[in-house]
């Protein structure tokens, strides 16, 4: 015999459910079943972890672009914001010469997006 239980909470919260089983000519069973919806909640990671970047010639007419890119594994919408006062802070100690520069250091990227 094989018995299949469904369960599809609607609340982010703490949920019981309590279930009575009893075969024919047998003894009851109460089998509490306990669990927590949790947010869903968006995910955001790096598509590498280490990221390796090529020399470049100096001289060159345009800087060269790396792109490192994000991805939002979750499924919901996400916001994010990259501080960059690391990389202004770098940059205001070799002359305020623009070593990294971030295109996009604020946006909005939808489940599963880049």
């Amino acid at each position: 015999m094989e018995l299949n239980v469904f369960y599809y909470p609607k609340e982010v919260k703490a949920h019981h459910l309590q279930s009575f089983f009893q075969i024919m000519n047998g003894k009851p069973l109460i089998i509490n079943l306990m669990g927590e919806t949790l947010h869903r909640r968006a995910y955001l990671r790096l598509l590498k972890d280490i990221y390796y970047l090529p020399p470049c010639p100096i001289g060159l007419e345009w800087a060269v672009t790396y792109p490192i890119e994000i991805k939002n594994l979750g499924i919901t919408k996400l916001k994010y914001q990259i501080d960059t006062a690391a990389l202004e802070h770098l940059n205001q100690s070799n002359y305020d010469f623009r070593i990294f520069e971030i295109q996009n250091p604020e946006g909005t990227l939808s489940p599963n997006d880049t």
